[in-house]
């Protein structure tokens, strides 16, 4: 059942990249399917996908690609790299700041390493950096702001951390 499971999980990848399928959508139904086959039942299967996960999620990544759309976040980058001037070593420390800070307002880790990535790699050829340096850095930035109470990651992990018992855990990474 194990292997057919990661069959069915890289079925539903290669239909999302050749088909352009929704993965996610193809995922829900093939666990239906390998559910049915398993025995366990639609209703069992559905108890275990969290709700309210998948709407902060659809919510966040909605208002960024919006965002992304109207050119605000093309603006906002702008602005920021237009912060270093002639200073050219300066834009390293700016994209870590700036992925944290995008991170930490709402979208978290790995929306903000998406949204970040196009614009680090951009950039870096434009201004001849290094692109290794550049994307590291956004990956790290995304990583530290996904930390936030405010991001969905932090507060994915605020609420398994409260599962077992640690509360107040959040606190420790905004005092710090």
């Amino acid at each position: 059942m194990a292997l057919l499971s990661l069959g069915f999980l890289l079925l539903a990848i290669m239909l999302g990249f050749i088909r352009k399928m929704n993965t996610g959508l193809l995922c829900i139904a093939f666990a239906l399917l390998l559910g049915r086959m398993a025995g366990i039942s639609d209703a069992e299967i559905i108890k275990g996908f969290n709700a309210s996960l998948f709407l902060m999620l659809l919510g966040v990544t909605y208002l960024f690609s919006l965002a992304q759309i109207n050119g605000s976040l093309d603006l906002l980058a702008q602005k920021v790299i237009s912060l270093a001037g002639k200073r050219v070593y300066l834009i390293p420390i700016i994209i870590y700041v700036f992925s944290i800070v995008l991170a930490a307002l709402g979208p978290g880790s790995v929306p903000t390493m998406a949204i970040m990535m196009v614009f680090s790699m951009s950039l870096a050829a434009e201004m001849k950096i290094s692109p290794v340096l550049l994307s590291t850095l956004t990956v790290l930035g995304s990583c530290a702001g996904g930390l936030s109470p405010l991001a969905a990651t932090g507060i994915i992990g605020a609420n398994l951390c409260a599962e077992f018992g640690l509360t107040g855990i959040e606190n420790d990474f905004l005092m710090n």
